[in-house]
């Protein structure tokens, strides 16, 4: 974590979980078995993997649900689900553990898209205070990095066109037309671009799909 090697940790926590999962062990469990689950979570729920998130949790007896390493990540999936990020924000000034920063940091971040995406969907322009407010930064300088980092984010998305990966999540929508963020004056602009259509090969799917019926048919 200190490294901020996140693929490392992931499977350093898989193997760990192999002990952790160990009924037939005769060894009392690990102390630091609920803080590492813990990260795990926040890891997962910043990485925007609700779906795994879940899984994990699946995973975890109800009964450690109430473990505050555990519980904490439960509060800020569902806060996030709510739309409620005052939440999020003041569960990062109060979190256990001298590891979490790290992973509250990027879930911050991702809430700072998903809000993001809901602006410009819904104003043309906000003043640049209430947009920074909204968006859980500090000024209007931290404003101006975070919409430079928007457009070359979106224009990378635009190159990568159609084939691109456009599974939907929280930093990843289908093309909507390409919205630039700009700051002028005391205000904060979305300036739209032509609305982007997603080309669909109806024919493709449609032989596809009734290829996969005809061979379930003769599987069955």
């Amino acid at each position: 974590i200190r490294q901020k090697d996140l693929q490392g940790f992931e499977r350093h926590v898989s193997q760990l979980k192999m002990y952790y999962n160990d009924d037939k062990g005769d060894q009392k469990p690990s102390e630091q078995k609920h803080p590492i689950l813990g990260l795990f979570l926040l890891h997962l729920l910043a990485s925007d993997r609700i779906g795994d998130f879940h899984t994990e949790l699946e995973l975890i007896p109800l009964e450690d649900h109430e473990n505050v390493y555990i519980k904490r990540p439960i509060e800020l999936e569902r806060s996030i689900m709510e739309g409620n990020y005052a939440k999020v924000l003041e569960a990062h000034k109060d979190f256990p553990k001298t590891y979490y920063p790290l992973f509250m940091e990027r879930l911050l971040e991702t809430v700072r898209l998903k809000v993001g995406a809901s602006l410009e969907r819904s104003y043309e322009h906000l003043p640049v205070k209430t947009a920074a407010q909204m968006l859980i930064l500090s000024d209007v300088a931290a404003l101006q990095e975070f919409a430079m980092k928007e457009n070359e984010r979106k224009a990378q998305e635009e190159a990568n066109g159609p084939g691109a990966d456009m599974t939907p999540s929280l930093a990843r929508r289908a093309p909507q037309g390409l919205v630039r963020w700009e700051v002028k004056g005391d205000k904060l602009f979305f300036k739209r671009s032509e609305e982007r259509r997603l080309t669909i090969p109806a024919l493709d799917i449609m032989v596809n799909t009734i290829g996969y019926a005809t061979d379930l048919e003769r599987i069955v």
